[in-house]
């Protein structure tokens, strides 16, 4: 049959129309998916690693901790999913007034631990990026102690003893050496060729001394700030040993099961601050350990956003110890991920998208003009639905997902 039998062929007249119907229809459907589709960034680890540093983070969680206490800063405490194989942990969290809100999700299994952040707009709710956060993770957790340091640590604090030498511990003495003075850095870890390797990699990258020393007493003793970053799960040093004065940041323990400080370290501590008291009260080691032995009532720990957000005072005194327990919350992912998004979406980066919709996927508006033509050059009756999927094209009524 030819174009010019069809058009006066009642039966294909009518084909032809309904075809014409399903076109205009299947467009306003495709201009709807068009709408609802967004672009959503993908960052990797190098993409994360060339577009923030430190002073970057020490910012973006210091904003963080201020809309904590503006109640602007939502966030939710890290839960956990247990598999033979491994752990699932999830963490979220909205910063209002900066714009964003989403998760941090993780796993943790023999193989190592995976970590990756998915933001989103806070207004609309549209997905705009996916990273990975392993990096990410590092420098907001070393930046959190390091706001810490800057608003409880005595001005003059120079020394530094430093429990931990992972990936961890680097990230901990870059933010604080960013905020404080320091003249001198320990380190003290329970492998000796690692602390001594760490301990020469950090006296060249910081030009500060750095001595790997060979007992915990040693560290400590002397020393204005005490920083924990290991894997220990029982306490790293005495607290009897602690100088008045001193700051203790806490970072290495989110478990109950895990406790870097001893009861007589908290007990000491005049003024005790965390990342959030809800989440503390559930996987702080050190504090539910002190708890447990009755050096700790929880009306003591507040939040260290109310010493950011000046609603409570700091240090009160320079012969006061100060303790800061740090587990690690959303917000401080969020606030970090935020400043790598604007960063990468800024001109001059190429961008690496994949595409996501809050619709099923549909096909090319073309693809009803394909059919009505081999309709066409075939007869209205030949062309069926089973027809059109055998021709690898889609039925513009149903989509594909």
């Amino acid at each position: 049959m030819t174009f010019e039998d069809a058009l006066y062929d009642d039966d294909m007249l009518e084909c032809v129309y309904i075809l014409h119907s399903m076109t205009v229809q299947y467009e306003n459907m495709y201009e709807i998916y068009k709408e609802r589709s967004m672009s959503v960034r993908f960052l990797q680890e190098q993409d994360v690693r060339s577009l923030v540093g430190m002073a970057d983070a020490l910012e973006a969680v210091e904003l963080s901790f201020h809309e904590q206490a503006r109640d602007t800063g939502i966030n939710e405490p890290r839960r956990r999913v247990h598999q033979p194989n491994g752990v699932l942990h999830l963490m979220s969290g909205a910063l209002l007034e900066r714009g964003y809100w989403g998760f941090k999700a993780y796993t943790t299994t023999r193989h190592g631990a995976r970590f990756t952040v998915q933001l989103y707009h806070a207004e609309t709710g549209a997905l705009v990026c996916i990273m990975e956060a392993n990096y990410l993770g590092q420098l907001r957790t070393g930046a959190a102690s390091g706001i810490a340091t800057r608003y409880l640590a005595n001005a003059e604090a120079g020394i530094l003893a430093l429990f931990g030498s992972g990936y961890q511990a680097e990230t901990q003495l870059e933010a604080i050496a960013s905020v404080r003075p320091l003249r001198e850095i320990r380190v003290y870890s329970r492998t000796p060729a690692r602390r001594e390797a760490f301990a020469h990699q950090m006296a060249e990258r910081f030009n500060i001394p750095v001595q790997a020393v060979t007992s915990p007493q040693t560290a400590v003793q002397g020393a204005d700030i005490v920083t924990t970053v290991s894997s220990s799960r029982e306490p790293v040093f005495d607290g009897n040993d602690l100088q008045d004065g001193v700051h203790i940041n806490a970072a290495g323990s989110n478990s109950a099961a895990k406790a870097e400080l001893d009861a007589t370290a908290v007990r000491r501590a005049w003024h005790i601050f965390t990342d959030d008291v809800m989440q503390a009260r559930h996987e702080s080691g050190d504090l539910i350990a002190a708890y447990e032995r009755n050096a700790l009532v929880w009306s003591q720990v507040r939040p260290l956003a109310d010493v950011v957000g000046g609603i409570v005072p700091g240090r009160t005194d320079p012969n006061a110890i100060t303790l800061f327990a740090s587990h690690g919350i959303a917000l401080w992912d969020i606030a970090l991920a935020a400043t790598v998004y604007e960063r990468a979406e800024a001109p001059g980066w190429e961008p690496q998208y994949i595409q996501a919709s809050r619709s099923l996927a549909l096909t090319r508006p073309c693809q009803p003009a394909i059919i009505a033509c081999r309709m066409v050059q075939t007869g209205p009756g030949s062309v069926s639905i089973d027809t059109i999927n055998a021709m690898g094209l889609h039925h513009p009524w149903q989509a594909t997902t």
